[in-house]
Parts: C-alpha cells; structure tokens; sequence
C-alpha cells in the first residue's frame, strides 16, 4: 500500500498552543517571533510544532510567516464546549492518518497494546515513532470526546453529522415573535412563562448553544448566531 508520511509529532492541544501564541503577537507573525513567544528556541522540534499545526489547519505558512485559520478562531471564538468540540474534531481529523484510523476502529475498542505495530505494519508509520503518533492518537481522542473510558472509539452518528433541520429556538415571553421573521427553517418558539428573562436554545448541525438576554450586547451574540443559520440555507437579508 501507499506510504502514509502525513502525521503529526505533536498532539492537538500543542498545536492549538502555538497558534494561541500567534494570535497573541497579532494573528500572523515570522517563526522567529512564534518561538520567543513560547520561550522556545527554532529548532528541528519547534520546526515540527509549525509543521503540524499547519497541518491541523489552524495556522497558514507563507513566505515565512505564520498567520492564524479561520479554523483556529472557530476554535477560540466557539459559544459552548459543544461547538468547540466540532470545530476541534475538523483540525483533528485534517491528518490524514487520524481520519484512516478512526475509520478502522469507530465502534469497536481501540487495540491500545498493538496499535504501534498497527501503525508500522499497516500504515507505513515510521517505527521509531509509531509509539508516539499511537500516544498522540490518543490524547487527540480524548481531547475531542470520542474515546471512552474503555477505550471504545465512539462512532459520530449520521445524526449528529447531517442533521440539516429541526433548529430549535427557545425563547421567553412574547417577544420571542420578532425572532421568527429570522425565516429559520422548521424552527419551534417556545415560550416560557413566568420569568424575567429571554432565554434562546438553538440546536442544528455544528450548533448547540443556549444564550441568555441579560444586556444590549448579547444580542451581538445572538445575531451572530442567526447569520451563521441563515448562510447554512443561503438566505440573505430582505429575503
């Protein structure tokens, strides 16, 4: 079989760190710059930490500068730990290799003892490092929620991937009237009585995030998520 050469030496969350620190330097920078910032020195391992990061998609590499995703800021901007966990899930299944061994293992448990030899015999993995790409395998797995405490490798549900309908608006009060000319399809408004608050629940693909209408600039919040929705069915506005 073809040799699988497309794997990470650091973990997700290592990676997630040098991008953080990027950011911090403004969202672009020179390698130079990145190191100092981590209190690193460029060497063969912090040239491997920019490598994979790359290859997580959460930093470009141009003309020897460094520059923060989309992807990153998906990351770090998500409303809740679900929507930080499907962004996550995007970076960790952007190596190649990842994606080849969640696909060999979801739904069955994971063979922790034999999967550096897997790695070798398998995929090609250098041996020398297979028992580090297993570990970092692993962390990432984790890390994303599809690894349980028995080591069974949690299968992502179609449900869970494609739902494309059913976004579900929670709102309190009667005001939640104005929200429905958002035009958000197969939407449900429910109201709640009783209480001195607005309070928005939307579900739907890559969206699960309550948010509570407390003062003026939550509904920045709450505007931000409508646009995300209405691009998913490509309305625009006066639509």
């Amino acid at each position: 079989m073809p040799r699988v050469v497309d794997y990470p030496r650091v973990t997700l969350k290592n990676a997630y760190e040098l991008a953080s620190s990027i950011d911090l330097l403004g969202g672009r920078c020179s390698v130079q710059s990145a190191a100092d910032g981590m209190k690193l020195k460029v060497s063969g391992s912090f040239n491997a930490l920019v490598s994979a990061t790359s290859k997580y998609g959460l930093i470009d590499i141009k003309s020897g500068q460094l520059s923060t995703t989309p992807l990153y800021r998906n990351i770090k901007l998500a409303y809740d730990d679900n929507e930080k966990i499907e962004f996550e899930r995007q970076a960790f299944f952007s190596m190649v290799l990842f994606n080849k061994l969640y696909e060999t293992f979801k739904g069955k448990p994971l063979p922790v003892t034999m999967l550096s030899k897997f790695l070798v015999r398998e995929l090609n993995v250098e041996e020398n490092i297979a028992t580090r790409v297993k570990n970092i395998f692993i962390e990432g797995l984790k890390q994303i929620k599809l690894l349980d405490s028995d080591n069974n490798v949690i299968e992502i549900k179609p449900a869970e991937e494609e739902e494309q309908s059913n976004i579900e608006v929670m709102a309190v009060n009667n005001s939640a009237e104005e929200y429905s000319q958002n035009k958000i399809s197969n939407s449900k408004i429910i109201e709640i009585q009783d209480s001195n608050e607005f309070s928005f629940h939307i579900v739907g693909p890559g969206i699960n995030t309550k948010i509570t209408i407390v003062e003026e600039e939550d509904f920045d919040i709450l505007n931000a998520v409508i646009r995300k929705i209405k691009k998913k069915f490509n309305f625009t506005e006066g639509a």
